[in-house]
């Protein structure tokens, strides 16, 4: 397959109508005549790269452990470089209004049928694409391979989604992108998010103080019993949350090799031990519950 020149409209044509395209898309126009462009080409060529990758991933376990690590690197930055691209083309796509007459009543619908991952991972996939295009250098570091996937995202967040204007026009200027790339560069994703996230406080205070009252205000937490269990909803604001989140993963032990429960589970089970031990310790009165107990003395040689 050539890509250094557009493919000739035979190719393009097969390309287009393949069942992989085709089966996916329902206003696909006619391959154009003449060329079409080297985008279409290359993105076959690693379709059909990733498929024969896949014939020989069964075999895995015979590689050696620093070749199979290598692959595991390389496949890390292939995936976070095809996510960075499709945001690219998902965002061009959006923008050229083609998808309008499709009868679908927005973008995300028609992406989440046509593609038939449904709305709501088609909404994620949107979000994301439209985050990771309000910082394009960003992505081209992630391209570069000099920052992972989920710093650019983080980057994309606070440049998108902050409800500050003023972090937003912080995180877009060249010296918050200069400064928040070269943190990415020298942590991992977790300690990088902490530490973009406070970036963006010291930005703005007096509206990241704002915004917690707002949400503040809008916290609220329910607990319903049903026939199929209790019930629980709520939203909490982000530092509760966050010291929610800890407490739980403080009392989730490492699941041993025959816990069968998965991590929804796991999270439930720790929210009854949580609320167990608040129970037993014997702290929270007047009203605080303390199981009955019984001591027994018993002498030695009843022992």
């Amino acid at each position: 397959m050539d890509l250094d020149a557009g493919a000739d409209a035979a190719l393009c044509a097969s390309l287009i109508a393949s069942p992989t395209v085709a089966g996916t898309s329902d206003n696909v126009p006619d391959a154009p005549a003449g060329e079409c462009s080297v985008g279409l080409a290359r993105a076959a060529a690693v379709a059909e790269t990733m498929g024969l990758f896949a014939a020989v991933a069964g075999e895995a376990a015979s590689w050696a452990t620093a070749e199979r690590r290598a692959v595991l690197t390389f496949l890390d930055r292939s995936i976070d470089v095809l996510t960075t691209v499709r945001a690219t083309v998902l965002v061009a796509e959006r923008d050229s209004q083609a998808w309008v007459g499709s009868g679908d009543g927005s973008f995300e619908q028609w992406r989440g049928r046509t593609s038939r991952t449904g709305k709501r991972v088609a909404r994620a996939q949107v979000r994301q694409a439209t985050e990771l295009g309000a910082v394009p250098e960003a992505t081209t570091a992630v391209i570069e391979g000099r920052i992972g996937l989920d710093h650019a995202k983080a980057i994309g967040r606070i440049a998108s989604s902050s409800s500050s204007p003023t972090v937003r026009e912080a995180a877009r200027s060249p010296e918050g992108q200069a400064h928040l790339l070269g943190l990415a560069e020298t942590m991992d994703a977790g300690a990088f998010e902490t530490t973009a996230d406070r970036w963006a406080a010291q930005q703005d205070p007096a509206g990241l103080e704002q915004d917690h009252q707002r949400q503040r205000m809008n916290r609220f937490l329910t607990l319903t019993p049903t026939a199929r269990g209790t019930m629980i909803k709520g939203q909490l604001d982000n530092s509760a949350g966050h010291r929610l989140q800890l407490a739980l993963e403080a009392v989730t032990a490492k699941p041993a090799a025959d816990d069968d429960r998965d991590f929804r589970q796991r999270t439930a089970d720790a929210l009854d031990t949580l609320a167990t031990q608040a129970l037993e310790s014997g702290r929270y009165k007047p009203d605080a519950h303390v199981p009955p107990q019984v001591t027994l003395i018993l002498t030695e040689e009843t022992w």
